[in-house]
């Protein structure tokens, strides 16, 4: 896992949307989604909104990941949404509640050795794993 967030690809691709250079946090997430089960929805801002600089989160499937083991799934554009007054704790934008109930969520099949990179403040989650093996994946950050 530490190789995949230390590789030159990553980081040239990084590199190419940073405003310096991009630094990467001293975590990684592993994540198991039991059959049954989901990631709630939210963001990410809250957690990083301290940092100087932009921060993106890089989402990494330890196995393929269709619809039916509940893979990660994506508002477009929510990153946009007015993320302020940022309430400590809070996971979603007071905006969300504008949007929740008209917006479309996308995802993708993912395959072992796909990544997803997005923007710290972009709205997701996963949708419930229908599978009868666990969905596992890591995930890191770094500020740009």
């Amino acid at each position: 896992m530490q190789a995949v967030a230390q590789s030159c690809l990553l980081q040239a691709v990084l590199a190419a949307v940073a405003e310096g250079e991009p630094q990467l946090f001293n975590h990684l997430y592993v994540r198991k989604v039991s059959p049954g089960d989901h990631t709630d929805i939210h963001s990410d801002h809250y957690r990083f909104m301290d940092c100087q600089r932009p921060v993106c989160t890089v989402w990494v499937p330890l196995m393929k990941q269709y619809i039916e083991e509940g893979t990660i799934g994506f508002i477009p554009g929510s990153h946009l949404l007015d993320l302020f007054p940022a309430i400590r704790g809070c996971e979603l934008p007071q905006s969300y509640n504008s949007i929740k109930d008209n917006c479309s969520w996308e995802t993708a099949r993912f395959e072992l050795g796909d990544c997803v990179v997005f923007d710290s403040r972009c709205i997701h989650g996963s949708f419930i794993n229908c599978s009868s093996l666990p969905r596992i994946s890591f995930d890191f950050r770094f500020s740009l």
